[in-house]
């Protein structure tokens, strides 16, 4: 019996881990799961998650020494892609210290795109950074075969990375999304293998990661695969469940990111409502609104009555909220929200959003999209304007497709939705595009896949 051990801290990695074919696909293969989380959430996962073949360790990571952090600080800056770029200016604009800003941009000038510095910044961090102790001790009490490393750009990742190195135990990555290695920075720790979700991810962690091509596995997103499953829910089943009238269309409508939520989102969603009321948009539309996790505290955020319209259902995109010491939210999905979500884009005409990965979830049902480029509130801060964000290399990349569309107005976005209303056919090749840069398989085994990937790997 093979024994992996890995970190679960947030969410979104639980989600695409116990809430895939992964999870069942590794126990079905016979492997015995050693999972590290949080102090807050390991009962959860113990009573949620329960197996045989899986123990449940308590680990609250301390902050990554001194030396690590200040490595991943340079390791952020010089990865010199677009993103990275766009993510300085915007730090300065949010907190207007030119000289931070100055030394960000010094070092992706002098650094940004230099495997040979890539390689020093590995080669320090090998020196100079210890193992956790607290995670030697886990390795040594349950001796496994790898450590896999669900989301590599990560701190906790980078921990367990370090101590697998440390007690020459192989190590297995994994990229949670299809923008990090652009966003993120440098592969600080690098595994021994890297599962990739695509060919372009691929290339990526080739050209940006410094990887060997020889040791990445192309498994596709696991999370995807529920797309390509048969649906759970009709739409009329679906419209009951959240007492909508039967007969209307819905559009789903995501405009949402950080602060951008609490102002520019609901403002905008509240006058297409009033369009569809004034015959901009046809009198059958309905209006589903879906929060992103991350932001605005979601679980808390206005609901249906607080929106105060009939066109307008609210859903909340997860069930469990969790009290943490940090800034941000923390939360875990049910099987319940991710079908809340799947069927939220099926059952939609068009998919409203920002830059938001749901882009390419609608796109994995062929269901346009229409992304906001504009700020429906006029006093929403400098720091929080979409124009800030909307220049990051995977977004440009979809955008180059033709496969989704820019409103840039108000008007513009009313013209763009009820050209898709009108012929959903629209961009169809562009979508295409899309679906095989940043999804590639479509067959509802890429949990699976990458099950089968890891458990070869350990053999």
């Amino acid at each position: 019996m093979k024994v992996l051990l890995m970190p679960i801290f947030n969410g979104l990695r639980a989600r695409n881990f116990f809430l895939t074919d992964l999870y069942p696909e590794l126990l079905k293969s016979g492997a015995r799961l050693v999972v590290l989380a949080p102090s807050h959430k390991v009962d959860y996962y113990r009573k949620t998650y329960a197996h045989p073949q899986v123990v449940f360790e308590e680990w609250n990571p301390a902050r990554e020494h001194r030396l690590g952090a200040a490595i991943q600080w340079l390791a952020f800056n010089a990865l010199g892609t677009g993103t990275v770029r766009a993510k300085q200016y915007s730090f300065y604009v949010r907190d207007r210290n030119f000289l931070k800003y100055a030394a960000r941009r010094l070092v992706g000038i002098a650094f940004g795109g230099a495997r040979w510095f890539r390689k020093f910044l590995r080669m320090l961090d090998r020196l100079l950074v210890p193992a956790d102790a607290r995670l030697l001790e886990f390795i040594k009490a349950h001796g496994p075969d790898a450590v896999l490393a669900p989301d590599i750009i990560l701190s906790s990742d980078r921990l367990v990375l370090r101590a697998a190195r440390a007690a020459s135990v192989r190590s297995i990555g994994m990229v949670r999304s299809w923008d990090n290695l652009t966003a993120k920075g440098v592969i600080q720790v690098m595994p021994d293998y890297l599962i990739a979700q695509t060919g372009e991810m691929k290339k990526e962690a080739v050209q940006l990661g410094d990887m060997e091509a020889d040791r990445i596995r192309v498994c596709g997103v696991a999370q995807f695969d529920e797309y390509w499953k048969p649906p759970k829910k009709t739409k009329e089943e679906f419209l009951r469940s959240l007492n909508i009238p039967m007969g209307r269309r819905l559009v789903l409508c995501a405009p949402f990111f950080g602060e951008y939520s609490r102002s520019s989102g609901i403002m905008l969603i509240k006058k297409l409502a009033q369009a569809i009321d004034s015959g901009g948009l046809p009198g059958d539309l309905h209006l589903l609104v879906r929060y992103r996790p991350e932001d605005l505290n979601a679980f808390d955020a206005p609901g249906t009555a607080a929106l105060g319209h009939p066109r307008i259902t609210v859903t909340k995109p997860y069930s469990i909220p969790f009290k943490t010491n940090g800034s941000k939210p923390d939360y875990e999905f049910t099987p319940a929200d991710v079908e809340l979500m799947v069927n939220s884009l099926r059952h939609s005409e068009i998919t409203i959003t920002t830059i938001s990965t749901l882009t390419v979830d609608a796109i994995a049902l062929d269901k346009p999209a229409v992304n906001i480029r504009f700020d429906a509130d006029p006093n929403t801060p400098p720091g929080d304007r979409v124009e800030l964000f909307s220049h990051f290399d995977h977004y440009l990349a979809l955008e180059a497709t033709g496969g989704v569309r820019l409103a840039h107005s108000f008007e513009e976005l009313l013209l763009q939705l009820n050209a898709y209303l009108e012929d959903p056919r629209l961009d169809a090749e562009g979508r295409a595009k899309i679906r095989r840069a940043q999804i590639e398989f479509e067959d509802a085994r890429s949990g699976a896949r990458s099950a089968q990937a890891i458990i070869g790997l350990v053999s």
